[in-house]
């Protein structure tokens, strides 16, 4: 596959493998269509102190690879299942983001202490873990069958679950597992088990494991089990659990460490009392921080952006800030107000424009490794580009938002655009602005042809 090569002059390809569950009512149905190309850069620490901290923002010419095997369609997922982002429509084989193997997290074993049910379950996932596992229909079939017998037990079963998440063994699924199964790891599915379980013994045994998992993807995944469960009651907790391994993996000098699914927790629980402990979290976290403090809810997180992206802010976090403001303006007026008045005084520097075309033409930030987020449709390929950031091990999609998508939120962008162009008079921002609008213009033609009506008899 062929990538724009990134501001240090090299290519590097970001293939994420599918992690964590997903809650069945925040997913989008999706449907792999014929295939698609991922635009992918990744971002080194830059040479420009103003600029290089931003992503690539503008879509990646990308030809699909013919090497790319096509992949079983996704179908509706039930809680904890995983999905990525798709093409509804596209010509060519199918690739979806996550095309590297996991690999075993932690070689599984059988264990005397546990019953026999689950010692059958983590020797399938001994089989199931292993790097070049082939997901047969028998294999994927006999984890399945030893899960739902699990569930069928009840609260019986429950101490072979405690027992088994006592051993802390864990193995990740390889994409084609992951696909089959909906979610990338075995202590994923044993969780949700548990979930399906349910009662005040299932919820005090989610509980103690949140207190006790040190996984990202564990924590975001309990908490929303959590508060399925018993609605306000765990929910500090896991806000507060969150912020003490996020603080840990300050000192994580080997930077393994995805913490994106903690940003998830902020994001749906945490409100205006986790804006503090964002904006600290900016310096190592930039996009995952920035992006949590615009998804907040009631634009609790809007005024930290609005004073990061003031004009007398000189380097350090402006730049991220602008693109997150470029994100609500169309939506926000405080956003908006910012905007006009940034770029009717020329104080948005020339070298920040490049990076605010996508984001005002409706693009917006999205972490690969997802518990919680639900991620917008995707109508073609050169939509989806992956981003990897050095710095706090951020690894992030840019895709068109849902609304961005519609013929009425397309009009929304292009007033907010238009209203920028009767201002503007720096050449590089009307440059950058035309050509969010030609994008614009462009969504919308594919938008109108969508919701035309077929006449009788087919097109």
């Amino acid at each position: 596959m062929k990538s724009k090569p990134n501001r240090a002059g090299e290519v590097a390809s970001l293939n994420p493998h599918p992690q964590g569950g997903h809650p069945s009512r925040r997913w989008l149905t999706v449907v792999l269509a014929a295939g698609i190309g991922i635009g992918v850069v990744t971002l080194l620490r830059p040479r420009s102190p103003e600029a290089a901290v931003a992503m690539q923002s503008e879509p990646t010419e990308v030809e699909p690879d013919a090497e790319d095997s096509a992949l079983p369609a996704a179908a509706e997922t039930s809680a904890g299942q995983r999905v990525f982002p798709t093409v509804t429509a596209a010509p060519g084989s199918v690739q979806v983001p996550g095309a590297e193997t996991a690999g075993v997290t932690a070689q599984p074993s059988v264990v005397g202490a546990l019953d026999p049910s689950m010692g059958l379950l983590v020797a399938q996932m001994a089989l199931l873990g292993q790097s070049n596992a082939v997901p047969t229909p028998e294999l994927i079939g006999q984890w399945r069958t030893s899960l739902q017998d699990l569930v069928a037990r009840g609260t019986s079963g429950i101490p072979a679950i405690q027992s088994f998440l006592a051993q802390k063994k864990d193995a990740s699924f390889n994409r084609a597992i992951s696909l089959e199964l909906g979610y990338g790891s075995a202590r994923l599915g044993v969780l949700e088990a548990l979930r399906g379980i349910g009662g005040p013994e299932a919820t005090a045994l989610m509980a103690t494991t949140l207190e006790e998992t040190t996984a990202p993807r564990e924590v975001a995944l309990l908490a929303h089990n959590l508060e399925e469960a018993a609605p306000g009651q765990y929910l500090q907790r896991a806000i507060d659990i969150s912020l003490s391994q996020l603080a840990a993996s300050v000192s994580d000098s080997r930077n393994e460490l995805d913490v994106a699914p903690l940003f998830e927790v902020f994001r749906e629980y945490g409100g205006a009392a986790v804006v503090a402990d964002l904006e600290k979290a900016v310096g190592q976290w930039k996009y995952y921080a920035m992006s949590t403090l615009a998804g907040l809810p009631e634009d609790a997180g809007i005024p930290s952006l609005l004073r990061m992206a003031d004009a007398s802010v000189r380097g350090g976090d402006r730049l991220e800030a602008l693109e997150m403001i470029a994100q609500l303006a169309s939506s926000n007026d405080a956003a908006r107000e910012l905007l006009v008045s940034q770029v009717s005084n020329k104080e948005i520097p020339a070298n920040f424009w490049p990076y605010l075309s996508s984001p005002l033409a409706g693009s917006q930030y999205y972490p690969v490794d997802t518990v919680l987020t639900k991620y917008p449709s995707v109508q073609g390929w050169s939509d989806v580009q992956s981003t990897h950031i050095n710095v706090g091990n951020q690894n992030v999609y840019s895709l068109t938002s849902d609304a961005a998508q519609t013929p009425e939120g397309i009009d929304r962008q292009l007033a907010l655009v238009d209203q920028l162009l009767g201002v503007a008079s720096d050449a590089t921002a009307v440059q950058s602005l035309q050509r969010a609008r030609q994008m614009l213009q462009n969504r919308l033609g594919r938008a109108v042809a969508q919701q035309a009506p077929v006449p009788p008899g087919g097109p």
